[in-house]
């Protein structure tokens, strides 16, 4: 079970398949092999979804381009 769960007090279930998340850089790859339902909020915002958890070692959470077009999130890198 990933150790920030353990933190968090997030409930996660294992997946029957494991899978491989591939992303555009050399050499990373992970198994997602739990998935949680979870409520997020941002301003404006707040949902219950399911999302898949797998361990990183440089990243707290990796959002897809469908939920930030869907909720129209506009990164700000100079303002942060």
């Amino acid at each position: 079970m990933p150790a920030f769960t353990h933190v968090t007090n997030l409930w996660v279930f294992p997946l029957r398949n494991l899978h491989i998340l591939q992303l555009g850089m050399i050499g990373s790859q992970a198994q997602i092999s739990h998935g949680a339902e979870v409520c997020i909020e941002t301003p404006g915002v707040s949902i219950n979804m399911y999302v898949d958890v797998a361990n990183f070692d440089c990243y707290d959470m990796i959002i897809g381009t469908l939920f930030i077009r869907k909720h129209r999130v506009k990164l700000d890198f100079l303002k942060n």
